[in-house]
């Protein structure tokens, strides 16, 4: 009976570290590698507000007089965004909401220096770029 019960608790402990031995080692998550032309929209807050210019730019053809107005505008929204993404004590859909009205206010800022036709690509930009986003927060929450 001690026996018995001496190879159960062997083999009790013996299983579990048998079976992490078969398992393949899982590599660490890969960052995504940094876009090297700005000619596709990616995730704002991968890229520096030099940057999102010249993306902008490339998008909307920007006067001299406009970059250095929108400049400051971005690097704002997005230091507003990143201290919200580091901000822990408030509730996910909390900060959500407030990321949204950063957003939302740095749009008509940014609106406000763009001709009407610069507008009309901004929005379609903006909305490609947040549709992605919302794709890529999906595929993160099935995996």
């Amino acid at each position: 009976m001690k026996r018995t019960m001496l190879y159960a608790v062997a083999l009790a402990l013996t299983i579990p570290a048998a079976m992490r031995a078969q398992e393949p080692p899982q590599a660490p998550p890969q960052a995504a590698p940094a876009q090297a032309d700005d000619s596709t929209p990616a995730p704002a807050r991968t890229r520096t507000p030099e940057q999102l210019l010249r993306f902008y730019d490339s998008k909307l053809t920007l006067r001299d007089d406009q970059k250095d107005q929108l400049k400051p505008l971005i690097a704002d929204r997005q230091q507003k965004l990143q201290a919200l993404r580091a901000d822990t004590t408030m509730r996910p859909r909390d900060r959500l909401k407030k990321a949204e009205a950063v957003e939302q206010d740095s749009d008509k800022k940014i609106n406000a220096v763009l001709t009407p036709d610069q507008q009309k690509k901004y929005a379609d930009l903006e909305k490609q770029m947040r549709e992605q986003a919302r794709e890529r927060r999906q595929q993160g929450s099935s995996n």
